[in-house]
């Protein structure tokens, strides 16, 4: 399955009682962290890593929902989202188990009101028997979370710690789960109203039917007032990533003279594997590109938007890959195009749409590359102090590494 159809699954639908008037009249994961809902961050940080298919299973003010899902579509415009409002309480399996019609064959379940930094992929790796957990690997934090005991032969699930309980291991679940959807409703009770966790997991700890991704994680669980304050005091600490920003002509397809016909597209060798090395490691790539061939009149913005649809669709079909965004500046000073004739800031070699991606898409400066084939590259990237690399058409991305 290729990532840009998995189906994720958020449960949004608990009261966030902790928090006391902070949620009296809004759902916990919609909370504002600094001008965007809490639960923002993570579907970005999702999206990052190519998730575009989201699910949100609410209940309490869940109508509050409708408003978030504009907010990312206009920030996300290639995101699929559905939202299910149930009418009462029905616990986290019942949630689940209401929602089966909208559910796919497999699916991640996560709850809406943590932020984690994890590896997708791995939780993705191999067959499941019925559901795979996500597991913190950590010191024990109290008692506030229950623990697991693992098989590390196999890394199943052998028994469950409650959160008092004394033997307890430095493993925790960290409430993110693959699910198959037919074994896991084989185990559901006969009864509208459920917790997975309470009445599903130890059936199927009986069956050896819960795998694993043991993984250290960055985790953060906004439930109680003094992480929620955390979180937002060290926001950029939790949702900054790594970023690679690429120019497209020449760089990652030859250029054969303003390049908008589809006819033309032709990749230059090993760029697309470069890409896909990316998309394996989970690191956020972006374009960049100057499209004066607009601002020239040579061909219209929508034949542009058309040939990256077309771009993307290829690099999706034929090698698995894809970008998280696609920027590009229709703009020259000497356009004969009144609307387009402007020195713009977002023109290399001007760093403006360099800015953008990194701020928009919360990407680390200190952890973010360009690479282009041009001087203009090179000096819209060292304006704003990030590494550059550049990148010769004729030899390929044979030399090219980056630390990948």
């Amino acid at each position: 399955m290729h990532i840009n159809n998995l189906q994720y699954v958020f449960l949004v639908g608990g009261r966030g009682e902790r928090l006391g008037n902070l949620t009296k009249n809004i759902p916990k994961p919609l909370i504002n962290i600094h001008g965007k809902p809490f639960l923002y961050y993570q579907i970005q940080y999702l999206y990052k890593k190519g998730v575009r298919n989201f699910l949100l299973l609410a209940g309490y003010q869940g109508i509050k929902f409708k408003d978030f899902l504009s907010i990312i579509k206009k920030d996300m415009p290639k995101a699929k989202l559905d939202l299910i409002i149930e009418e009462q309480p029905f616990g986290t399996g019942g949630a689940i188990m209401h929602a089966s019609k909208y559910l796919e064959d497999e699916f991640i379940l996560s709850n809406g009101d943590c932020f984690i930094d994890f590896s997708l992929n791995n939780l993705l790796k191999g067959e499941i028997s019925a559901l795979k957990m996500l597991v913190h690997s950590t010191i024990s934090q109290g008692n506030r979370y229950g623990t697991l005991k693992i098989n590390r032969e196999n890394n199943t699930v052998i028994s469950f710690s409650e959160k008092t309980n004394a033997n307890k291991s430095n493993f925790i679940n960290a409430g993110i789960y693959r699910i198959k959807k037919s074994e896991i409703f084989n185990a559901f009770p006969d009864k509208k109203s459920f917790s997975l966790e309470e009445d599903i997991f130890h059936k199927l700890v009986e069956k050896n039917a819960i795998d694993t991704s043991i993984q250290n994680l960055k985790f953060i669980d906004v439930g109680i007032k003094d992480d929620l304050d955390t979180f937002r005091k060290n926001l950029h600490g939790f949702i900054l990533t790594e970023g690679i920003i690429f120019d497209r002509d020449n760089t990652l397809n030859y250029d054969k003279g303003y390049t908008y016909d589809k006819s033309n597209l032709l990749f230059i060798n090993n760029a697309m594997n470069f890409v896909k090395k990316c998309n394996k490691n989970e690191i956020p790539i972006f374009i960049a590109t100057n499209q004066a061939g607009i601002a020239h009149g040579f061909y219209t913005e929508d034949l542009f938007i058309e040939f990256m649809d077309y771009f993307e669709k290829i690099i999706k079909e034929d090698y698995g890959c894809y970008f998280t965004d696609i920027y590009y500046c229709p703009h020259h000073p000497e356009s004969n195009i009144s609307k387009y004739r402007k020195n713009c800031t977002f023109r290399k070699p001007n760093p403006g749409m360099l800015e953008s991606i990194i701020s928009d898409w919360n990407i680390d400066k200190n952890r973010c590359l360009f690479i282009g084939d041009k001087t203009t590259d090179k000096i819209a990237a060292q304006s704003i102090d990030i590494s550059f690399n550049h990148v010769n058409k004729e030899k390929g991305w044979s030399k090219i590494d980056c630390n990948i």
